[in-house]
């Protein structure tokens, strides 16, 4: 009777290494197509990001040579209106637009500009 209990307990031992290898095989083929199809998507993405609009620095502006505006000491609200479009056309970044510091000496001084500044200053 302990050789028959032996042989059966030999025999399920037997059949569970026999199945778990089995498992362990189907896993194994599991893991290696998944691995495959992660290299596949990881190759597309990094092609995506290559070649994708959104990733470069900022479109090029439209092939038009355009004055700037210049701003001449009256009706700074239109120069204003002006030169945002010229800015916007563009597509100058906010960063990147110039600061406006006075009169391009254009025309008139504007008001504020002919005063002559207190002594010591200026």
């Amino acid at each position: 009777m302990t050789d028959n209990t032996r042989g059966h307990t030999l025999s399920r031992l037997e059949e569970t290494v026999t199945l778990l290898t089995q498992n362990q095989n189907t896993l194994t083929a599991i893991q290696n197509s998944l691995h495959s199809r992660l290299d596949k998507v990881i190759t597309r993405f990094q092609s995506l990001e290559v070649s994708s609009p959104s990733m470069s620095p900022r479109p090029s502006p439209p092939h038009m040579n355009l004055d700037i505006p210049r701003f001449d000491g009256t009706n700074a609200l239109a120069w204003i209106f002006k030169i945002t479009q010229f800015f916007d056309f563009h597509r100058t970044l906010k960063d990147e637009r110039l600061q406006a510091k006075g009169p391009s000496g254009e025309g008139r001084r504007p008001k504020w500009r002919r005063t002559k500044p207190p002594s010591g200053e200026g």
